[in-house]
């Protein structure tokens, strides 16, 4: 979110916490340049350092805080919303389609590929039904660590198809 600063410019949430942060520490080297930073207590300091109290201080935290926790949820707004409209695009919805439909394909082959065929019909492997039937079964987050990989594998193409979409590229 951007505002209005002194000077009637408008200055980002980015460059608001940049402000922030620079006054807390002004005021932080006030108040160590007294050895005054529990206390509070000015006596002996210049008259320059005599602004700088612990309540300035953690004002200015609270502050910068509020702008940080403001910054992350508009951040997480304009994803939602982008995320919101790649869902509803068609030509996203086609992409995704279609490398679904090869990721399927691919899959297909490979089973053919490993089965024997008696009498008109494919025959799985013994071994290829307990170790997919186990994948099937498995939640992801109990997979070993080399079928999480591969597992990742496919979701980075299917991130792939999307970021060729974003840059307006061919599949």
């Amino acid at each position: 979110m951007a505002r209005i600063n002194g000077y009637g410019a408008m200055e980002s949430e980015g460059e608001r916490i940049k402000e922030l942060e620079n006054e807390l520490e002004r005021e932080r080297m006030r108040l160590a340049a007294c050895g005054t930073a529990a206390l509070g207590y000015f006596k002996g300091c210049k008259d320059e350092y005599k602004s700088a109290s612990l309540d300035d201080v953690l004002r200015l935290q609270e502050q910068l805080r509020e702008s940080e926790r403001k910054r992350k949820s508009h951040e997480a707004e304009i994803k939602a919303q982008a995320f919101e409209e790649a869902v509803r695009d068609p030509e996203i919805i086609e992409r995704m389609a279609a490398f679904a439909h090869s990721q399927w394909s691919g899959w297909m082959k490979y089973l053919f590929s490993k089965c024997s065929e008696r009498n008109g019909e494919v025959l799985i492997p013994e071994w290829a039904v307990k170790r997919w039937g186990r994948q099937a079964d498995t939640p992801y987050e109990d997979l070993p660590a080399e079928e999480k990989a591969s597992d990742r594998d496919e979701a980075r193409g299917f991130l792939r198809a999307l970021r060729a979409k974003a840059r307006g590229e061919s599949a």
